[in-house]
C-alpha cells in the first residue's frame, strides 16, 4: 500500500451502523480533539450518542430516499456538517444523478452540495487487489454474489492513507448481533421506498405474473442477517484490517464494539479493545430531534413516481444481465454487448 503524505494530529472517529454505535458508552472514545466521520443512515440514531458534528459523512445517493432524507436533516441544521463524500463519485453517474435530482426536488440542491461541500479520499488500489483475490479463492464470479467489506471498514482504510494516527471505531460489530443496526426504524411509507423495497416489489409482480420465477428463489427475499452476512464476510473485514495496521505500523487503533463482536476483534492484534464492561456508566444522550420527524416527511405523487421509475431502469441496468447469464450462458458473450448498446441508445439508460 502506497503510504499517503498526509499527517493529521487530531484523532478521528469512525462510526459504523452496528449496535454498539446506539450505547452511550461510546461516546467514551470522542474528546475534543477528535473528528467524527459518519456513515449513510446515520442520522436516524434515536441519540445523539456523538454529538451534532459531522466533519465528514460517507453516503450513498443512489439511495433515492436516504437523499431525501438527507437533505431534510441538512436544511433543518439536525447536524452539523462539514464535508460529503458521494458514493460513487464517478462523474458520469454525478451527472445523471444531477439531472434526476433536478426534476425530483425541482432545484439543483444536489449539484449545489456536491460542489460545495464534497470531498473524496480514494481507496488504495492494494484494497481492490485483495477483494478480488478473496473472491477468486471462493470461485464467486457472480456480481451479485461478490464479497465486499463492510463500508466502515472501507471508510479505515480510506482515513488510514488520508494520514490519522489515532483512529476509533465504534459501531463495527460485524453483524454478530442479532440487532443488525443500532438505528430507529423508517416509518413504513418510506420504507417502502428504499431501493431493496422496491426491487423486491418489482420482482415480485414479475414472479406473479409468469407464474415462474426468473431467477433464483432467494432472489426475491428480504434483506435478513443470513443475506447481509453472505455480502460481507468477517475473514473479509479482518484481512483488510489487519492489512491497514501492517502497512501503516505508526497506527493506533481503538475499538467500542459490542459483546457478541468481542470474539472478532480479539484476533486482531495490535489493537486497544473496549467493551460496555470496560467503560463507567455515563449520562444519557440527548435525544435526536430528528425522529419525531420520520412520520411527518411525505413524498409527493410526482416524487413516488420517479424513485419506482429509477428502481425499474436499476432493474433493467443490472437483473437483465443476471437473466441472460442464468438462462442463457452460452449466448451471454454476444448478448451481453447488444443488450448495452440498446440500453445506452434508448430510454432504458435513463437515469441509471
Amino acid at each position: 500500500m502506497e503510504k499517503n503524505q498526509t499527517t493529521n494530529k487530531d484523532s478521528i472517529l469512525i462510526v459504523g451502523s452496528g449496535p454498539s454505535a446506539a450505547d452511550p458508552k461510546a461516546a467514551y472514545l470522542k474528546d475534543a480533539n477528535t473528528k467524527v466521520f459518519r456513515l449513510n443512515w446515520f442520522f436516524l440514531e434515536s441519540n445523539l450518542v456523538f454529538g451534532k458534528q459531522v466533519d465528514w459523512c460517507m453516503f450513498n445517493y443512489r439511495e433515492v430516499i436516504l437523499f431525501h432524507l438527507l437533505r431534510q436533516v441538512i436544511e433543518g441544521r439536525y447536524y452539523e456538517f462539514n464535508q460529503l463524500h458521494f458514493s460513487p463519485d464517478e462523474p458520469k453517474i454525478i451527472t445523471e444523478y444531477t439531472q434526476f435530482y433536478r426534476e425530483y426536488f425541482g432545484d439543483d440542491y444536489f449539484q449545489s452540495l456536491y460542489k460545495r461541500q464534497r470531498f473524496n479520499w480514494p481507496t488504495p488500489a492494494t484494497i481492490g487487489n485483495l477483494v478480488t483475490d478473496y473472491n477468486r479463492r471462493l470461485g464467486i464470479k457472480s456480481i451479485r454474489k461478490t464479497t465486499v467489506p463492510t463500508t466502515a471498514v472501507m471508510t479505515l482504510v480510506k482515513v488510514a492513507d488520508a494520514g490519522f494516527k489515532d483512529i476509533r471505531l465504534a459501531g463495527v460489530d460485524f453483524y454478530m448481533d442479532s440487532t443488525l443496526y443500532g438505528y430507529h426504524p423508517l416509518p413504513k411509507h418510506l420504507a417502502h421506498y428504499r431501493r431493496s423495497a422496491i426491487k423486491i416489489e418489482q420482482l415480485n409482480k414479475v414472479h406473479k405474473l409468469l407464474g415462474k420465477p426468473l431467477l433464483k428463489e432467494d432472489y426475491w427475499r428480504p434483506q435478513t442477517t443470513s443475506s447481509i452476512q453472505s455480502r460481507h464476510a468477517v475473514d473479509l473485514d479482518t484481512a483488510i484490517i489487519n492489512h491497514v495496521l501492517s502497512s501503516y505500523p505508526d497506527i493506533q487503533l481503538t475499538v467500542f464494539c459490542t459483546d457478541p463482536a468481542l470474539a472478532v476483534w480479539q484476533q486482531v492484534k495490535g489493537i486497544k479493545l473496549l467493551a460496555a464492561g470496560d467503560i463507567q456508566d455515563t449520562a444519557p444522550a440527548p435525544d435526536n430531534r430528528f425522529i419525531p420527524l420520520l412520520d411527518t416527511i411525505k413524498l409527493n405523487r410526482a416524487q413516488q413516481r420517479k424513485i419506482v421509475i429509477l428502481m425499474r431502469h436499476l432493474l433493467l441496468r443490472v437483473d437483465t444481465l443476471i437473466f441472460i447469464r442464468t438462462h442463457f450462458p452460452n449466448l451471454y458473450p454476444i448478448l451481453r454487448p447488444l443488450y448495452r448498446f440498446i440500453r445506452d441508445r434508448t430510454w432504458i439508460g435513463r437515469w441509471v
